[in-house]
């Protein structure tokens, strides 16, 4: 009987613990956004801007990284 009881013990405290853990699915963002950008310059004076956006999911998923031109050409 006694093992019954030390079974039961165990199986109630990993219920909690899972119930613990466990992330709502409403509440929370469902993404981080980082955005940076960057400018270079050729040494015939044209100008390349870079935009990097990062999206990361706030539970420890997947991350993207999208790098794109957004600009080429000349100018201040």
């Amino acid at each position: 009987m006694m093992f019954g009881k030390l079974q039961l013990l165990i199986v109630c405290v990993a219920a909690i613990s899972v119930l613990i853990q466990a992330k709502p699915q409403y509440g929370y963002p469902a993404q981080s956004v980082t955005r940076k950008e960057s400018v270079s310059y050729t040494p015939t004076g044209q100008r390349t801007t870079y935009a990097e956006e990062t999206v990361a999911s706030p539970y420890g998923g997947t991350r993207q990284t999208v790098r794109q031109q957004t600009s080429y050409g000349y100018g201040k």
